[in-house]
């Protein structure tokens, strides 16, 4: 059965996919020189790259990085329950 929260996320990710396939196709020809100058060393980039291909790249990145972001808090989190709900033995009632 679908909730409205369920709903409501499946509405939003198909919005988002749908803007980023209609950015997709409106950009597929547009290409971007890249460079990085800093003070004592600059990179330019031989060929330029699709603007397509570097908003996929870049979100590609985003979600690896909140993957594992979450994957490392979820780990604590868990530990942090784990211990909080492990039987505590207690010294003076050993006996009774």
């Amino acid at each position: 059965m679908w909730s409205m929260r369920n709903l409501f996320t499946l509405l939003v990710l198909l919005f988002v996919a749908f803007v980023l396939a209609l950015f997709l196709v409106q950009n597929h020809s547009r290409t971007s020189d890249l460079s990085l100058d800093l003070v004592f060393v600059a990179w330019h980039l031989a060929r330029p790259i699709p603007v397509a291909v570097l908003a996929l790249g870049s979100l590609i990145v985003g979600f690896l990085l909140g993957y594992v972001s979450g994957y490392r808090k979820r780990g604590a989190l868990e530990r942090k329950i784990a211990s909080k709900s492990a039987p505590s033995f207690d010294q003076k009632n050993a006996w009774s």
